[in-house]
């Protein structure tokens, strides 16, 4: 049953960060046009636009945000490496991938209100350039934390039951994880 559950929200999690992925995408590659598009403007007919800097920021902004679930799940997020490297293949590589774990899910529980309050703040905002609200732009922050926590939720839970002797080779968000760890053992 406990398996099933986590199967379950190991999918969804592996659906959402590829739709993310495939959304940041998009983003970069609008946010590419905008800026070649205001450059050849700027440089060859010398009539600039006003929109395009503040655009691409915004852009990157949903660029950033939407990447950082799919970096936390698949453990590619910048980390120092050194510690779980020396001590993998024992139970001493559990705590500290609880510890880390625990970490990411404290910041982002700390951040979480912040950034509901701060799209709160922004629906009375209108941009300069662009006629939208700040808050649609910031409507990203608290949608990718609310993953990122469930994300680093599910790593804790996981952590702790290979920590125990639990094991769960079949979900994917551990498959490296494990593969590294039954190397050494």
């Amino acid at each position: 049953m406990l398996y099933k559950i986590l199967m379950g929200i190991d999918g969804v999690h592996k659906v959402i960060c590829k739709i993310f992925v495939n959304i940041a995408t998009v983003c970069l590659i609008i946010m590419t046009l905008i800026i070649v598009v205001q450059v050849l403007l700027r440089y060859f007919f010398n009539s600039p636009l006003a929109w395009p800097e503040e655009v691409a920021v915004y852009l990157m902004l949903w660029m950033s945000y939407l990447c950082l679930p799919y970096l936390i799940y698949s453990n590619q997020n910048i980390s120092m490496t050194f510690l779980p490297d020396y001590f993998k293949g024992t139970k001493i590589q559990y705590v500290l991938e609880i510890i880390y774990v625990m970490f990411i899910l404290f910041t982002g529980i700390i951040w979480y209100p912040f950034a509901v309050q701060g799209m709160q703040n922004g629906f009375l905002i209108t941009l300069s350039q662009i006629p939208i609200s700040m808050g649609v732009v910031l409507t990203i922050v608290p949608i990718s934390l609310f993953f990122m926590i469930t994300i680093a939720a599910q790593k804790l839970f996981l952590s702790v039951c290979l920590l125990l002797g639990v094991d769960f080779h079949d979900i994917s968000i551990f498959q490296s994880f494990l593969q590294d760890s039954s190397e050494e053992l």
